[in-house]
C-alpha cells in the first residue's frame, strides 16, 4: 500500500513503513536563502556601511558618490528583462553562476579603487553580477517547483534579506577593524565562497516523473506538491498586451522611490539626525528582522487572502514608516519605524511574485519578472542620486523623502487597480 502526500511540502517515498524524504523544493528554499541572506548583507544592506568612509577617504560629493547606484539602476532597467529570458531559456544555475563570479570579483577590485570612474565601473560589474545571480533565478525555481504553498516558499525566501540585516553590524565592525578597502575584499570572496556550491542544488523545475513517489508519482511538471495542472498561462508578449501588468510595473516603480533611497542612505541619514554610525547599523538590523513580519507572515496570509488586498495594505505600512523615518530625530521612534516600515517593506516582495503566477501563469515567468522589476530599477535608477543631490543641496534628506512618501502614496491605488487579466489564456487587452 502506498499513501499519496498530505502535505504540500512533502512527498511518500513508498510504503507507509517508510518516512517521507523531504520535498525538494524546500531544499532549493534553503539553499537560495543561504546566497540571498549573505548578498543582501552585503550588496543590498551592507553598502550604506560603505559610503561615508568612502567619502571621507577621497571627498567626493554624496551625489557623486551616490551617482555609482544610479548606474547600478540603469543597468539593472537593461539587463532584467535579459536575465529574465535567459533564466527561462537556459535555466537558473548557469545565471547563478556567472553572476556569483561577477559580484565576487568586482568587490575584489572595487577595493583598489584609485578614482571616482574606477569605482563606478567596478560598481557596474557588482551591478551585473547581482541582477545576474540573485533574485529572478532563485525565484523562478521555486515558482516552478511550488504550487499550493508557493507564497509561504517566497515568503522563507524573501526572509533571506530580513535575515540578512544582522551583516550590517559585522561590516561596520570589519570596516573600524580593516577599513573599507579589504572588508569589500572579504565581501567578495563571501559571496564565491557562499554562492558557487549552492548554485548547484538549484534546478529549473521539478522532474516530469518522480520515481521516489512510487505508485503515486506525480506528472505535472510544476504541479509535483499534490499532482495539480500546471498553470500554464499566457506569453510575455499576451501579458504585455495587458492593463495588469502595466499597474504592477507602476506600482513597484512609484513604491520603490523611497525603499531604494533609503537603502543607500540609511545610515547617512541617521547620522546627518545626531545617531552614531554603530547606533545606524544596529536600526537597519532591527529594520530586516522587523521585515520577517512581511516577508513570511504576510506571505502565509497570501495563500489564504487576497494578494493584491495585502499588498495594498502592507504599502500603506511602509508609508508610515518612510514617514516615521523621515522625521526620526529622537530614539522613542524607532519603534514605531520598525514595526511599520520593516513588514511594510518586506511583504510585497514574496507576494508579488506569487500574485505573477497566479495573473500570468508560469509560462513566462522569469522574462514577466525582470519586466515587472524594470520598474524597481529605474526607482533604484532616480531614488539614490536624487537623495543624494538633495542632501548636498539642502544639508538634509527629509525634503527629499518627503517626496518619496508621496510617490508611495500613488502606489496604492495601482495595486488595488490590478486586478486579475481574465482567465489564463484569454489576456485583458489594454
Amino acid at each position: 500500500m502506498t499513501g499519496s502526500p498530505q502535505d504540500p511540502g512533502v512527498l511518500s517515498s513508498g510504503p507507509l513503513s517508510k518516512p517521507p524524504r523531504i520535498f525538494y523544493g524546500w531544499w532549493m528554499v534553503a539553499s537560495s536563502f543561504l546566497m540571498m541572506m549573505v548578498s543582501g548583507g552585503i550588496l543590498s544592506y551592507g553598502f550604506t556601511a560603505f559610503f561615508n568612509p568612502i567619502i571621507d577617504e577621497f571627498g567626493w560629493t554624496r551625489a557623486e558618490t551616490s551617482l555609482a547606484f544610479s548606474l547600478r539602476g540603469l543597468e539593472g532597467g537593461i539587463a532584467q528583462p535579459i536575465i529574465g529570458v535567459l533564466v527561462d531559456r537556459l535555466g537558473p544555475r548557469k545565471l547563478i553562476l556567472s553572476g556569483v563570479m561577477a559580484a565576487g570579483v568586482g568587490f575584489v577590485l572595487m577595493a583598489a579603487t584609485p578614482s571616482l570612474w574606477y569605482f563606478y565601473a567596478t560598481f557596474l560589474l557588482v551591478a551585473t553580477g547581482t541582477s545576474a545571480g540573485w533574485g529572478t533565478p532563485q525565484y523562478t525555481a521555486i515558482a516552478n517547483w511550488f504550487t499550493t504553498k508557493r507564497s509561504l516558499a517566497m515568503g522563507f525566501l524573501s526572509s533571506s534579506y530580513g535575515v540578512s540585516g544582522i551583516m550590517v553590524p559585522m561590516l561596520v565592525a570589519s570596516i573600524a577593524v580593516l577599513g573599507w578597502r579589504w572588508t569589500l575584499v572579504l565581501a567578495g570572496l563571501i559571496l564565491i565562497v557562499v554562492g558557487v556550491p549552492n548554485a548547484f542544488v538549484i534546478k529549473h523545475r521539478p522532474p516530469r516523473e518522480d520515481p521516489a513517489a512510487g505508485a503515486d508519482r506525480v506528472k505535472t511538471p510544476a504541479g509535483i506538491e499534490r499532482g495539480r495542472p500546471v498553470p500554464v498561462g499566457l506569453s510575455a508578449v499576451e501579458v504585455l498586451r495587458t492593463r495588469t501588468f502595466w499597474l504592477l510595473i507602476g506600482f513597484v516603480s512609484f513604491s520603490g522611490f523611497a525603499e531604494a533611497a533609503i537603502a543607500v542612505h540609511f545610515i547617512p541619514h541617521l547620522t546627518s539626525l545626531g545617531f552614531s554610525r554603530e547606533m545606524g547599523g544596529l536600526i537597519l538590523t532591527g529594520a530586516t528582522f522587523s521585515s520577517l513580519i512581511g516577508r513570511v507572515g504576510f506571505a502565509w496570509l497570501g495563500d489564504h487572502f487576497s494578494k493584491r488586498h495585502l499588498m495594498a495594505i502592507s504599502t500603506v505600512l511602509r508609508l508610515v514608516g518612510v514617514v516615521t523615518f523621515t522625521f526620526m530625530t529622537e530614539p522613542w521612534l524607532i519603534i514605531p519605524f520598525l514595526f511599520t516600515y520593516g513588514p511594510g517593506y518586506g511583504a510585497p516582495i514574496p507576494l508579488m511574485s506569487a500574485l505573477q503566477v497566479d495573473y500570468f501563469g508560469l509560462k513566462a515567468f522569469g522574462t514577466v519578472r525582470g519586466l515587472i522589476y524594470t520598474g524597481w530599477t529605474i526607482a533604484a535608477m532616480v531614488g539614490p542620486l536624487v537623495a543624494g543631490w538633495v542632501f548636498d543641496v539642502a544639508g538634509s534628506y527629509q525634503p527629499a523623502l518627503v517626496v518619496f512618501s508621496a510617490s508611495i502614496v500613488i502606489s496604492i491605488p495601482m495595486i488595488l487597480a490590478a486586478t486579475a487579466p481574465g482567465r489564463a489564456g484569454a489576456p485583458q487587452v489594454c
